[in-house]
């Protein structure tokens, strides 16, 4: 269906039948969320050594030991650590035919183009932490990848000193982006695998 950008589809019931089931779906999964969402910003506070409201003392000896925020920082940082080594024996390019020695004459510049994306573009070891961070202190963390392409201006000079202007990519490659779980749905809620997801 080629879609008209200046057609209101309000009017069309196969669309407007679709937009009132997604949206039951939306209202329900919200709604089944409250108290899961009551308890992770509980967490949150914990975690973020933010004083109960409803506390029952109020008095000289309001002390908040952030017993909690070392536990899960120092499990977020061993899981990081184990998962991304400082050396680089945590990923590997292989020949997709071990009988070709230019296929493995290339595999030290696809090594470092990979290496590239992973801790530079993707700043992989900031991702890995944020991700380990929340994954350990609600249980789960959603990650989302998806391949991003930013272009920009750069100016040069050509061979006779004639200054042109070409696009040259910024960005071109997979993305990985940790989503906070407050603001990431799935549905229905209980979904604990990709296969269970409607």
């Amino acid at each position: 269906m080629k879609v008209e950008w200046d057609k209101n589809y309000a009017s069309n019931d196969k669309i407007k039948s679709r937009a009132k089931k997604l949206l039951e779906c939306i209202n329900e999964t919200r709604r089944n969320r409250i108290q899961k969402e009551s308890e992770w910003r509980d967490d949150y506070n914990l975690y973020s050594c933010k004083l109960d409201a409803n506390q029952m003392y109020q008095g000289r000896a309001n002390i908040f030991i952030p017993e909690m925020r070392k536990q899960i920082d120092t499990t977020a940082s061993k899981h990081t650590a184990v998962s991304l080594p400082d050396t680089d024996s945590w990923f590997h390019v292989l020949s997709s035919d071990p009988q070709s020695p230019i296929e493995d004459q290339n595999l030290p510049r696809i090594r470092a183009a990979v290496k590239r994306e992973l801790t530079i573009t993707n700043n992989i070891y900031d991702v890995s932490t944020r991700y380990n961070l929340q994954k350990v202190l609600y249980g789960t963390s959603p990650i989302k990848i998806h391949f991003k392409s930013k272009m920009k201006d750069m100016f040069y000079k050509d061979r006779n000193g004639k200054t042109k202007q070409d696009k040259v990519p910024l960005v071109h490659g997979v993305k990985l982006v940790v989503k906070d779980l407050l603001k990431w749905y799935v549905y229905p809620e209980t979904a604990s695998t990709l296969d269970e997801v409607e």
